[in-house]
């Protein structure tokens, strides 16, 4: 049972082994930098709002990996708008969800702000708006073609298809009569000696964490020093910063490709910020995760913690991090 008082971190307990080991992780940086941690099990969500809501329990930073900002009454939703109106910040803030949870609408916003994305079309699941695309849509599709849910919310499913029959491809696949879908071009990356040009990368309050996102579901890993040449790693750091800026998040993932091309290759948003940077609810999203990124997100949401403790700026500006060439 928790304590009153003053925390400086709270965050949500689940369970499983990868999200135990990150709870693990963020309990040894917390204890280095010795700051008071509130975790949250399943089941006290409820009787924390309540302590909080009394003034019995104040958390200056909570981390939240259980509200998703859809179901509006559930007890962690609820956790978090009591900790909002006593002044704590809450990161992963449910409240932003009509940004990091609609596909379609981050994809406008970032064309519309000159970041390259693929071209793209968005169906509202209308069967005859599935069988039916104008010629001008079909045009803007090119000849293959991938369909995400256009409200992702952590949703993963996704469809690389030739097929012109796209609501029997989109049916076949399980997306749902009715459900919104994100249409794009598909671009196969363009290649650097063993790898392919397609990134995941993580924005941790200024701290950026290229990875390498191998196809066929292998996990990604962190990119070394020594892995591509400075300039180039400068354009996805720079992108990721400016999608930071444009949608006003903090902390999230976001996936990234280069295209292969005979003219000029081009870098691609594929997957805009995405929800609860995928340290949310589920055993997936977190065994998806790199056990080096889980371990620096646990340190870094730990230094933001004792920043603000300490009334110091949360960021000292932006910074790619690399492993060093050594480890690997």
């Amino acid at each position: 049972m928790a304590e009153r008082g003053r925390y400086d971190l709270g965050f949500n307990a689940a369970t499983g082994a990868r999200a135990e080991a990150f709870i693990a992780e963020v309990v040894r940086a917390a204890r280095q930098r010795r700051i008071r941690c509130l975790p949250v099990a399943n089941g006290q969500s409820e009787r924390i709002a309540r302590g909080v809501d009394r003034r019995r329990i104040e958390v200056s930073l909570f981390l939240n990996t259980q509200a998703d900002g859809v179901n509006m009454e559930s007890p962690a939703m609820l956790l978090c708008r009591s900790l909002k109106a006593a002044g704590s910040l809450v990161v992963e803030d449910p409240d932003d969800a009509p940004v990091y949870a609609n596909r379609a609408t981050q994809m406008r916003y970032l064309e519309r702000a000159g970041i390259a994305v693929p071209r793209f079309v968005v169906i509202n699941g209308r069967p005859r708006e599935r069988s039916a695309l104008s010629a001008t849509q079909r045009t803007r599709l090119g000849a293959v073609w991938t369909a995400r849910p256009a409200l992702g919310m952590g949703q993963s499913r996704s469809l690389t298809s030739r097929s012109r029959k796209i609501g029997a491809a989109l049916s076949r696949a399980g997306f749902a009569p009715g459900q919104k879908v994100l249409l794009c071009r598909h671009h196969e990356p363009a290649t650097l000696g063993e790898h392919e040009l397609r990134f995941r990368v993580w924005y941790l309050f200024g701290q950026i964490v290229p990875c390498w996102w191998p196809r066929g579901g292998r996990h990604p890993h962190w990119m070394t020093a020594d892995d591509w040449e400075p300039g180039r790693l400068t354009d996805v750091t720079n992108c990721v910063v400016q999608i930071a800026r444009i949608t006003g998040l903090d902390w999230f993932m976001t996936e990234l490709l280069v295209t292969r091309s005979r003219s000029k290759p081009e870098l691609l948003v594929t997957e805009p910020a995405n929800a609860l940077a995928s340290l949310g609810p589920g055993a997936k999203p977190l065994a998806e995760v790199p056990a080096d990124v889980l371990r620096l997100a646990a340190d870094r949401i730990v230094e933001i913690a004792w920043r603000r403790a300490h009334k110091l700026p949360l960021t000292t500006g932006t910074s790619a991090h690399l492993v060093p060439s050594a480890r690997r």
